[in-house]
C-alpha cells in the first residue's frame, strides 16, 4: 500500500509563485519492471521528479533549486475531513489514495492511472515537456553526472511513449521526426559522457544500431562480472540486430 505524507512547497526561481508536490511515507517495491535502457517502474513507490515545471511562468528547474519545504497537514482523525479537503485542494481528487497492492487483473488500468497521478502529484515531465525543459535545465547542469541524468530522463520517456511499455498505450507523437533527432541526439551523448555506467554505455549502441560496437562493450563487461543478468540479455539482442528496447527478465537468467 502507498501512504501518503505531508506535501513539499516548492519555489519557483524564476517567478518566486509556489507549487505544491507530493511525497510518500511509506510504499513497496512489489511489481517492480526493468528495461535494458536502465529504467525501472515502482508502482508501489512513487518519487517526485528530479525536474519540475512552474504552473504559473512555465519555468523549468531542478527540483533542489527549489527551496523544497515540508508543508504538516495534520491527520488525526477528528481532523480528517479538514485533511483530506486539503488535499484535494493541493492535488485533485484522484482515485489513488492509499491504493492496494496491484491486482494482476486490473494491473494495466491501475499502472495508468499510476502514471497520471505521478505526472500530477510528483511533478513529472511528459515528453514534450522534457524536449521543452532541455534549454533551461542543460545550462544549470554543473557536472557530466546531472547531464548524463537529464539526457536519461528523456530516452526513459521516449522509450515509455514510443513501447507504451508501463500503461499500454502506444501513443502516436506529432513531430515524430524532430523526437527521434532529440533520442538519437541524447543517446549518442550517454555513449561518450563521463560518469554514464557501460551498461548503458553498450544499451545506447545498441539502440543506435551501433550493434558491434554493443558487443564489444558487452564481452568487456562479462569479463568484468558486472551487470552479468542484464548484460547478457542486451548482448542477445545485439547479436540478433535488434535495437528495440526490452523488457529484462531476471528469473529466467537465475534458473
Amino acid at each position: 500500500m502507498i501512504i501518503s505524507d505531508n506535501p513539499l512547497r516548492l519555489t519557483c526561481p524564476r517567478c518566486g509563485r509556489f507549487k505544491h508536490i507530493r511525497t510518500i511515507l511509506s510504499g513497496n517495491t512489489f511489481g517492480a519492471r526493468g528495461w535494458s535502457d536502465g529504467q525501472w517502474y515502482y508502482p508501489m513507490m512513487p518519487q517526485p521528479s528530479p525536474y519540475q515545471k512552474c504552473p504559473q511562468c512555465r519555468h523549468y528547474f531542478l527540483l533542489d533549486e527549489a527551496k523544497p519545504k515540508v508543508i504538516i497537514l495534520k491527520s488525526i482523525p477528528s481532523e480528517e475531513r479538514a485533511y483530506r479537503k486539503r488535499m484535494n485542494r493541493l492535488f485533485g481528487r484522484s482515485p489513488l489514495q492509499d491504493i492496494p497492492d496491484v491486482d494482476p487483473s486490473t494491473q494495466k488500468e491501475e499502472d495508468k492511472l499510476r502514471r497520471e497521478a505521478k505526472n500530477n502529484w510528483f511533478g513529472e515531465l511528459g515528453l514534450y515537456e522534457l524536449a521543452e525543459a532541455a534549454k533551461d535545465i542543460l545550462p544549470r547542469c554543473k557536472t557530466a553526472k546531472q547531464r548524463k541524468e537529464f539526457y536519461l530522463a528523456f530516452v526513459h520517456e521516449y522509450n515509455d511513449v514510443i513501447t507504451g511499455r508501463i500503461d499500454g498505450i502506444h501513443s502516436i507523437l506529432l513531430d515524430e521526426d524532430k523526437f527521434r533527432l532529440l533520442f538519437e541526439e541524447y543517446a549518442k551523448e550517454l555513449t561518450v559522457v563521463r560518469g554514464a555506467p557501460l551498461t548503458i554505455n553498450a544499451e545506447m549502441c545498441r539502440e543506435l544500431g551501433q550493434f558491434d560496437r554493443a558487443i564489444r562493450i558487452c564481452h568487456r563487461l562479462l569479463n568484468a562480472g558486472t551487470d552479468v543478468v542484464a548484460v547478457r540479455q542486451i548482448l542477445a539482442h545485439a547479436e540478433a540486430h535488434d535495437p528495440d528496447v526490452f523488457e529484462l527478465h531476471f528469473e529466467e537468467e537465475q534458473s
